[in-house]
């Protein structure tokens, strides 16, 4: 009783070391591949925003030179454009971006939220109640909560953080 566990741990070591089945040759059978990226023929610093499953795009920005990019699984640009800056499409401070609905959809801090589409021309405009829900620090132009929208409160006339 005394060696029982000592000859247990000599016939299992030994009953390890048999034979070798096949060729032994474990390495040949591994290989690596990345599935979680998009090669993108673009030179720049894209930053990948948001996925529209309808489409199957993907929106993306330079934060550079502020192009935005529509482009699929495989790496294909599919729509590029630059949002306006002058005249009376321009836009002023985006606070989110992404898609509502389908359409590339940005909060802007003057005009409210604003639905572009794929060439980048605005193709939808929804004002901001007065009253409204804030929800502070989340990275999306507004999202649908039942029937409502769900968005970001801009701050207008100030810092307005208590009303």
């Amino acid at each position: 009783m005394k060696y029982l566990f000592q000859i247990f741990g000599l016939l299992t070591v030994l009953s390890a070391c048999g034979l070798k089945s096949g060729n032994g040759d474990l390495i040949s059978d591994y290989h690596f591949e990345i599935k979680d990226s998009i090669q993108i023929d673009f030179l720049g610093n894209l930053i990948a925003f948001d996925f529209e499953p309808g489409s199957g795009l993907y929106l993306g920005r330079n934060n550079f030179t502020e192009e935005h990019l529509l482009f699929d699984d495989q790496g294909k640009i599919h729509h590029r454009f630059i949002m306006q800056k002058d005249g009376p499409d321009a836009v002023s401070w985006v606070q989110g971006l992404g898609f509502l609905d389908g359409k590339i959809t940005v909060m802007d801090s003057n005009k409210g939220i604003l639905q572009f589409s794929n060439e980048g021309e605005i193709a939808n405009r929804i004002e901001l109640p007065e009253d409204y829900f804030f929800i502070n620090g989340v990275n999306f132009p507004a999202a649908r909560f039942g029937n409502e929208l769900m968005y970001i409160r801009p701050e207008r006339d100030g810092m307005d953080w208590f009303g």
